[in-house]
């Protein structure tokens, strides 16, 4: 996936979303992959009024997205045991 790609799921998904569960404000925030911090996507979410939090690269200590990408990565490892749909359904996952 490219910028030119990857523009079109804040155009159809984020700006619908935070339309309507956010009227009030809100705080969007992205890795820091090229793609989402390409000038396109950053004027598109400029020229949106998008409240995109900026955070510091390779730095997990102050970026919360680093953190929780681990944590996710985590999870999926944790989940490769289950076999059974119902054990998937009672799996609890535990963000710390």
């Amino acid at each position: 996936m490219d910028k030119l790609l990857y523009i079109d799921i804040p155009r159809q998904t984020l700006l619908p979303f935070i339309q309507k569960k956010y009227p009030d404000g809100h705080r969007f925030m992205a890795d820091n992959d090229p793609k989402h911090t390409s000038k396109l996507v950053l004027s598109f979410l400029e020229q949106n009024n998008v409240n995109w939090w900026r955070t510091p690269t390779k730095w997990p200590d102050v970026n919360p997205i680093e953190n929780l990408w681990h944590e996710l990565k985590n999870v999926n490892c944790a989940w490769a045991h289950i076999d059974e749909r119902q054990e998937y359904n009672n799996y609890t996952i535990k963000i710390t």
